[in-house]
Parts: structure tokens; C-alpha cells; sequence
């Protein structure tokens, strides 16, 4: 079940082009073959809840990064070419528990994710 995919499908309706991407923490200090193999699952499981949401044009990847700002910087500036530059940015806000639980340096990680998409002057959307 991919609420984002559902949210996406029913604001447009189907129409216009949806580039998704989603972030996964690298299981050690660099990128391993283990962390690509991830990436490339989970990259088939957002084109597949993408098609189950009756969207075509679409476009998915997952990708690792050792921290969070790292990589939503790198998605910011990489999504897109020209008009077709993607204005929303879409995160999920961690759980309570999963809040409780992030370190200090987790904490402004994730603020600074928040700062990099309003800097892009891209809309914020929180789940």
C-alpha cells in the first residue's frame, strides 16, 4: 500500500508526470553492492505501486546516500530537465517512536532535508 501513490493519482487525476524517489540510508560508510540491490528493489516497488495507482507517466528510482540532507539535495537538484522540473517535494515525517529514537546530529539531518526542499523553493508536502 503506497499512500503517496493514492494522494498523487486523485490530486491529478491521472494526468502530468510524477517523477518519484525514495531515500535509503547506506548499511555502512559507502555505497555496497547490497545497498544497490536495495536500491533496485525498491525502485521496482514504486513503479509497481505507480501502476497499481493507475499512473503511466511516471518515472522511479531509489537511491542510497549515507545521510538524508545528502541525498535530498541530490534529488532536488537531479529530478528533472527544464519544465518538466518537478515544484512538490514529497517526505515522510518519522513516527514518534522513530523520533524518540533519532540522535541529535538524525534530528538536524532531517531539518536540513526540510531546509534543502524550501531552498529549491519547491512546495513541501509532509506525510
Amino acid at each position: 500500500r503506497a499512500p503517496w501513490a493514492s494522494a498523487w493519482a486523485k490530486s491529478k487525476k491521472g494526468s502530468g508526470l510524477a517523477l518519484v524517489g525514495s531515500i535509503l540510508r547506506c548499511e555502512g560508510s559507502a555505497l555496497s553492492k547490497n545497498d544497490l540491490d536495495r536500491a533496485n528493489r525498491a525502485s521496482e516497488a514504486m513503479r509497481s505501486a505507480l501502476r497499481k495507482a493507475g499512473i503511466r507517466n511516471s518515472f522511479a528510482r531509489a537511491f542510497c546516500s549515507i545521510t538524508m540532507s545528502q541525498a535530498t539535495s541530490m534529488a532536488v537538484q537531479m529530478a528533472g530537465i527544464g519544465a518538466m522540473r518537478p515544484n512538490c517535494f514529497l517526505i515522510a515525517l518519522p513516527k514518534e517512536a522513530q523520533l524518540c529514537a533519532m540522535s541529535d546530529a538524525e534530528r538536524e539531518d532531517f531539518v536540513c532535508s526540510l531546509k534543502t526542499v524550501i531552498s529549491a523553493r519547491m512546495t513541501l508536502m509532509v506525510l
